[in-house]
């Protein structure tokens, strides 16, 4: 549910740490509410579930420390954007590549020193017809991501996480009405509430 709300972080940090020097890439204090009413109805959709089946789950230091390092993560990343988009202005296709083979290589590098790759590699021996399906996950990952790094190009950092938060609600209610899941009146008043935010 934490994780749902890195909108909030993401607009905190561009608002009161930015080190973005570009007056067009700044943001100003109204987004903070902004945030704080999307988080709310991102809280209020979750917190209001009939079914709590995950209430046994325990929290443990560690995973608080955990989630509090990626929701700092989450707000520092877009800023760390913005500032390299003021500096060098790269494309959409600069930011795709350079991403992408940094992660490949890490990847890659833990891949070999945990000895997962032979794992992998009799995994995609054995079911070979998975292939195709991660070769088409592929290739719609990356659409996906150059529309995330064109979005960043062309807009203010915030602007993207309000995009993955609206995709993120329409996929709650396309899967609500087609799987015909039940929901609550507190629920679908999260659901109002979140696009209002965005609407705002």
């Amino acid at each position: 549910m934490a994780k749902s709300c890195s909108l909030l972080s993401v607009i905190i940090v561009a608002v009161f740490c930015s080190k973005v020097k570009e007056k067009s890439l700044k943001l100003k204090y109204n987004k903070v509410w902004i945030g704080a009413i999307a988080c709310a109805g991102l809280y209020c959709f979750n917190y209001f579930k009939d079914n709590k089946e995950n209430d046994e789950k325990t929290l443990t230091i560690l995973g608080l420390i955990f989630l509090l390092a990626s929701l700092i993560g989450d707000g520092f990343l877009p800023d760390l954007q913005a500032e390299i988009k003021s500096l060098y202005k790269p494309s959409a296709m600069d930011m795709y590549y350079h991403i992408n083979l940094s992660t490949f290589l890490i990847a890659f590098a833990y891949s070999i020193c945990s000895l997962q790759f032979i794992d992998i590699f009799i995994f995609l021996r054995d079911y070979q017809s998975i292939c195709w399906d991660l070769l088409f996950l592929s290739f719609l990952n990356a659409i996906g991501q150059l529309v995330i790094y064109q979005m960043i190009k062309s807009f203010k950092q915030h602007v993207p996480s309000f995009v993955i938060a609206t995709r993120k609600c329409f996929t709650v209610v396309v899967n609500i009405l087609y799987f015909n899941h039940s929901i609550n009146a507190l629920q679908i008043a999260g659901i109002f509430i979140v696009f209002f935010a965005i609407m705002l």
